[in-house]
């Protein structure tokens, strides 16, 4: 059995010695979970990987661990619903997507959770 064929989690810490981010590698290549932190200590975004590429579930957070973002990739390419959000925690947009393309709903809310924008999509050109 190679070197480069083993599993490793690689971290990296801030002045301070918190945790900056840890991401787990095989063959040289980001290839499971990956978490970045704020030099607070708490979660800035959860990633996964997948021989390099972005794959499933990927969430970004703000400093007060209300979420900012989530979406799913599928090799790289944005696939499934995309949602942002306001530092309150109100939706700000949400999309479908397939294969790094809106396809589908677009909504755009403001800060009070008011929907401002509906525009419909297909294979990223809207209809």
């Amino acid at each position: 059995m190679s070197n480069k064929s083993l599993s490793k989690i690689l971290t990296k810490n801030y002045p301070n010695g918190n945790i900056k981010w840890k991401v787990q590698f095989q063959n040289e290549k980001p290839n499971g979970p990956a978490i970045n932190f704020f030099e607070s200590g708490k979660v800035e975004s959860e990633l996964n990987y997948l021989d390099g590429q972005l794959n499933g579930l990927q969430v970004y957070y703000y400093e007060n661990g209300n979420k900012k973002s989530q979406s799913n990739h599928i090799k790289g390419a944005l696939n499934g619903v995309q949602t942002f959000f306001y530092e309150n925690g109100n939706k700000q947009y949400e999309a479908n997507f397939k294969n790094d393309k809106e396809n589908g709903l677009v909504v755009q809310y403001d800060e009070n959770g008011v929907k401002t924008l509906e525009v419909q999509f297909v294979n990223g050109k809207q209809v």
